[in-house]
């Protein structure tokens, strides 16, 4: 998935916002990432999370 390129060329595009506690935020990074395969993303290792 290439969300930049769905911006760009001005594609629909979701934002999802998950509340959470501020200390449960990197465990529920982490859950995110693994649950949408996103360690393989172009993104990988902007979070300390991911790491």
């Amino acid at each position: 998935m290439d969300v930049y390129a769905d911006v760009k060329y001005k594609q629909c595009v979701y934002i999802l916002v998950y509340p959470c506690l501020p200390e449960k935020i990197d465990e529920l990074e982490a859950s995110l990432v693994t649950a949408l395969d996103a360690d393989r993303s172009y993104n990988r290792g902007a979070s300390a999370a991911i790491a």
